[in-house]
Formats: structure tokens, C-alpha cells, sequence
């Protein structure tokens, strides 16, 4: 079983990010995945 830890919200992380995600998890058959959103009180992510 493959499990994936990801943290999202990062600043250089736009608006594709959970897109691009999903799809790199579907492509490389990641079973489960363990995810954070982290949001800076001084960033907005776009």
C-alpha cells in the first residue's frame, strides 16, 4: 500500500494545485493520502 502526506497552501502553490494533485496521485496509483491546508494569515492563495 502506497500512502501520500501532502501539505497544500504553500506559497508558490496556485490555483491548479489540488488539479494537478489528484491527477499525479491517479497516475502513480497512491491508495491513500493524508493532506493539510495551511493558510498564511498574510497570503491569499489565488
Amino acid at each position: 500500500m502506497v500512502n501520500a502526506s501532502m501539505v497544500f497552501g504553500l506559497p508558490f502553490d496556485d490555483k491548479n494545485i489540488f488539479k494537478d494533485t489528484l491527477s499525479f496521485l491517479i497516475e502513480n496509483k497512491v491508495e491513500t493520502v493524508t493532506s493539510h491546508i495551511r493558510k498564511l494569515s498574510h497570503e491569499i492563495i489565488v
